[in-house]
């Protein structure tokens, strides 16, 4: 037991040699980040080398803390917007990390830190203000040319700037979703598949759980507003079966008997008689296809409409195998013996033609939300 807790000991030391020495490595690369996150896990897993990953850490601060303080001054200098958030954004996620380990930081790199988070917050107030303002201009004229693409353009911004930023406008937000909002009506033409018309109309109900703000969704809807209205017409149940025959020839020696023989001394010796044997196991798959082709034609009821048509294929299979055996069995390994055993049943046609259904749906979904 003593030599277990030596060779422990001796394993803790060398780990922590390797970690402090992958510290040492990613801020010699100039890899702060890296350097920073992997000290603070070394520390927030164990106090062995804590002094040291304390250094670490608090050394990649004091570079990152200049980092961010350059991209702060770049972000001030860059004129174009969507720049200046990327950059912005890249450091936030930096700042998350370091305020992860803000205990571990020494006295002088907390007060430096606070002071790097006050000037973040007036970064990200004066993008939020530039921001804010775009938006706005892109709204004043909506009033008078009723532009869905430009409402929905300042609203996304709006929405931003309350996701990301902190700026809740609910006013400015409703006011761009009511000259914003784009109506899509779907409807389901069933064809002569009168027998699961009501699992086509239950399944496609659900496409109005896609409204959102903005986005006004109904099924066999007659909203004189409808931009969108999209026919989805499945075709005819089509239904397929296949035969395929195959067979696999086995022989195997086998000990079949014995004979016996008294030697001189009167024991009695039993010599194996080996007998060649032979069988053909036949199998027979048996498969069943059921699908549809769907095809959806949008008719543009207003110009804000942008989508297209489309066609999808969907089918579903059902596959049975039986097996026959001809010959000596014994021939044959037990592992293929075991499926002579198993008489399979095809799928419930009502329940893969649902699953059409339900395949169907997901495509037209994802195709156009």
């Amino acid at each position: 037991m003593k030599i277990s807790f030596k060779l422990i000991a001796v394993l803790l030391v060398a780990i922590c040699f390797v970690q402090c020495k992958s510290v040492d490595k990613l801020y010699e690369k100039g890899d702060y980040i890296g350097a920073f996150k992997k000290a603070l896990n070394a520390l927030e897993k164990s106090n062995k080398a804590e002094a040291k990953n304390k250094t670490w850490l608090n050394k990649s601060y004091v570079k990152l803390d200049q980092q961010l303080m350059d991209d702060y001054d770049d972000i001030k200098a860059t004129i174009k917007l969507s720049e200046k958030e990327r950059s912005y954004l890249r450091s936030e996620d930096i700042i998350t990390t370091v305020l992860e380990g803000r205990r571990y930081l020494s006295e002088s790199n907390k007060s430096q830190l606070d002071n790097l988070l006050n000037l973040q917050a007036k970064v990200r107030g004066d993008i939020a203000a530039e921001l804010n303002k775009n938006a706005d201009a892109i709204m004043e004229s909506v009033p008078q040319t009723g532009d869905k693409r430009k409402a929905a353009e300042a609203l996304q911004i709006y929405q931003r700037l309350s996701r990301v930023y902190g700026l809740h406008q609910a006013d400015k937000i409703d006011r761009a979703v009511g000259y914003a909002t784009f109506y899509y009506n779907f409807r389901v033409d069933h064809g002569f598949n009168l027998w699961y018309s009501s699992q086509m109309d239950g399944t496609f109900d659900d496409i109005e759980s896609e409204c959102e703000a903005g986005i006004v969704v109904t099924y066999r809807g007659n909203d004189k507003n409808i931009d969108c209205d999209v026919e989805v017409e499945f075709s005819n149940l089509d239904e397929q079966r296949d035969e395929s025959a195959s067979s696999t020839n086995y022989q195997e020696n086998i000990e079949d008997g014995y004979t016996t023989r008294t030697d001189t001394s009167g024991k009695v010796i039993k010599t194996p008689i080996f007998r060649n044997v032979t069988a053909t196991v036949y199998r027979n798959v048996e498969r069943i296809t059921y699908s549809f082709q769907i095809d959806c034609d949008v008719n543009r009821r207003s110009k804000w409409c942008e989508w297209s048509d489309e066609r999808f294929n969907v089918s579903r299979y059902s596959e049975v195998i039986r097996y026959r055996l001809d010959g000596d069995r014994r021939a044959v390994p037990a592992s293929v013996l075991n499926n002579l055993n198993t008489e399979g049943r095809h799928l419930r046609k009502d329940d893969m033609v649902q699953d059409l259904i339900r395949e169907a749906f997901r495509l037209v979904r994802d195709e156009y939300f």
